[in-house]
C-alpha cells in the first residue's frame, strides 16, 4: 500500500537516490502541472539548498547570509532563463508572422 511521508522526507529521498539522473527524477518530483517551464538547474540548486537548510545536524545547515546569496544566484538564473524563453518564443513567432 501507500505510505504517506513528509515533503522534507520525500527531498531528502529524491536527493539520495537520483545519482546522476537528478534532474531527471527533480522533474517527475515537481508538480506535473509545471511541464517543464521551469529551470530545472535552478529548481535543482533550490531543492539541495533546502534540503541542507532542514539537515538533522544543525551544524551542517547554512547560515543565513549563504542562503540568501544563493537564493540571489538562481533568482538572477532564472530570469536570465524567462529571458531566453521569452526571446525564443519571439523569434520562433516573427519566423511564422504573415509577410
Amino acid at each position: 500500500g501507500m505510505r504517506r511521508i513528509g515533503l522534507i522526507q520525500s527531498l531528502n529521498i529524491l536527493i539520495s537516490e537520483a545519482g546522476d539522473n537528478f534532474a531527471g527524477r527533480l522533474r517527475r518530483w515537481m508538480d506535473p502541472r509545471l511541464r517543464d517551464s521551469f529551470p530545472v538547474d535552478c529548481a535543482e540548486r533550490v531543492a539541495r539548498l533546502a534540503a541542507s537548510c532542514v539537515d538533522p545536524d544543525p551544524g551542517k545547515r547554512p547560515d543565513t547570509r549563504f542562503v540568501a546569496g544563493e537564493l540571489s544566484r538562481v533568482f538572477i538564473m532564472s530570469e536570465q532563463w524567462s529571458e531566453r524563453m521569452n526571446a525564443n518564443k519571439t523569434c520562433v513567432s516573427s519566423t511564422f508572422e504573415a509577410r
